[in-house]
């Protein structure tokens, strides 16, 4: 097994001290309203909107990372299956990769469907009902290659690795991609905020798969029959992504407030707390850290990222 471990830098300039920042004006009431009427949506109203939200407010997948899985692939291009797919984040890359048929499953009927509207290429994927530990009982074919965007903490690895040997050809490839906790370059009392937010006010949320996610993978084994593993990792750390595999999205207050409530520990906090005003507050307090006069104010996001490839 060969392990890559990249840490890689970003140059991030120190905030300056806010402390003695007189308290920014919330030039958009209208917005933070908007925002308080989510902090109160129950998670059974909120589950059409919330799908949409996660489309929107999730990061793209950089073309190095299918280039990643292109190169350590040595089986066919028939077929794939892109297991926990959501709404098809990232399973439009796989129809540039060359695979004849595409197929997306996910247990979420809800996200299907809002893959099947917002996909551009939605028509060229075959949408699924089901799950990566039932791949051979909901595919009508064998396939060339298993992928997972984001979703491998949420798979049962032992029954999930036995239908991925049932279903994959010979040669063929698992590559499980995974991007860790959100990041805010250049502005460190930000990124304090973001940090409190998830991992002491919404501490009792977060579920053992969270962890997962957040140490990029480092808990999964590769099954008993992998002829071949690579792990991958790429860090978001002070210089610059020389590899060009770090997720960074350019964007505004107003996307990142999207994000926050796109996040599965925060749908179950607001079940819990009916009413709640958690993410208004969180992003008043985001506003003063950027001392930014509206939620259009640019901030850059960054997600460390993790890939690991399994060979039949």
């Amino acid at each position: 097994m060969r392990w890559k471990r990249r840490q890689l830098a970003w140059s991030s300039p120190a905030s300056e001290d806010t402390a003695d920042r007189p308290q920014c004006p919330l030039s958009s009431p209208a917005f933070l309203t908007t925002i308080r009427q989510q902090d109160s949506m129950s998670r059974f109203a909120a589950q059409n909107f919330n799908a949409k939200v996660y489309a929107e407010a999730r990061p793209s997948y950089v073309p190095k990372i299918y280039e990643l899985i292109r190169d350590f692939h040595q089986g066919g291009y028939d077929a794939v299956v892109d297991a926990g797919c959501g709404p098809g984040m990232g399973t439009e890359g796989l129809l540039d990769m060359g695979f004849r048929d595409v197929y997306a499953i996910d247990p979420s009927e809800v996200m299907l469907n809002e893959g099947k509207k917002t996909r551009s290429r939605a028509d060229d994927i075959q949408w699924i009902v089901g799950s990566s530990e039932v791949l051979s009982q909901r595919l009508p074919q064998k396939v060339d290659m298993v992928t997972s965007f984001e979703a491998a903490h949420w798979m049962d690895h032992a029954k999930t690795w036995e239908e991925c040997f049932n279903v994959l050809n010979p040669g063929g490839t698992v590559a499980h991609v995974m991007y860790g906790h959100i990041q805010l370059l250049g502005n460190e009392k930000a990124s304090e905020l973001i940090l409190d937010l998830a991992f002491n006010k919404l501490k009792a949320y977060f579920k053992p798969q969270h962890k997962v996610a957040y140490e990029l993978m480092d808990d999964i084994s590769p099954p008993a029959w992998a002829s071949r593993v690579e792990r991958h990792k790429f860090l978001v750390n002070p210089k610059e992504d020389e590899n060009g595999c770090i997720m960074k999205r350019d964007t505004t207050l107003a996307a990142l407030a999207s994000h926050v409530n796109s996040w599965s520990p925060m749908d179950q906090y607001k079940e819990e707390h009916p009413g709640t005003t958690i993410v208004s507050d969180f992003m008043e307090d985001m506003m003063r850290a950027y001392n930014a006069k509206d939620v259009d104010h640019p901030i850059t996001m960054a997600w460390s990222m993790a890939v690991l490839l399994v060979s039949r």
